[in-house]
């Protein structure tokens, strides 16, 4: 197992007052602790093979808005988890890099925007490809360095 990458999620939206905590908890396994997990299990087979994780998280992992409290939450969750695997495994070997993507050009946007009560133009936004791009760098970069934490936003906006 040389790279394991970690691009679930599941967003949903709500002020603090009005987000139940099964909605937390829901947010929870799905944008940190499935990521936990799997990387725990495969955690022998990417040391030995000297490995990479990437997490595909968020801008909300850095930043948070109104009505993007438990999103937000669990994507911060998941750059702790990503650092402390960084700090615990680059001794043995192991490469971890997070990216944090702005808006994309995904179906996840349009359900979100619909959310939001406002119109999906999907050229407004990161394009999937690019984006790509921006992860195939990240994992194919010389050994000698790594792209630790790398943040993609959408030029001009």
């Amino acid at each position: 197992m040389d790279n394991l990458i970690h691009n679930a999620g599941a967003v949903q939206l709500g002020t603090v007052l009005n987000t139940e905590l099964t909605i937390w908890r829901e947010l929870f396994e799905v944008n940190l602790l499935a990521a936990v997990e799997l990387t725990r299990v495969l955690l022998p087979r990417l040391r030995e093979a000297q490995g990479q994780v990437l997490f595909i998280n968020s801008g909300a992992g850095l930043h948070s808005s109104a009505s993007w409290g438990a999103y937000a939450a669990s994507k911060f969750a998941l750059k702790a988890f990503a650092d402390a695997l960084s700090a615990e495994e680059s001794p043995h070997g192991l490469r971890v890099m997070t990216v944090f993507p702005g808006r994309t050009a995904t179906a996840m946007q349009e359900r979100v925007r619909a959310e939001e009560n406002a119109a999906y133009e999907p050229e407004r936004y990161i394009q999937p490809e690019n984006l790509a791009s921006t992860i195939r760098l990240m994992l194919e970069l010389s050994r000698d360095s790594v792209l630790a934490q790398v943040v993609v936003n959408r030029a001009g906006g």
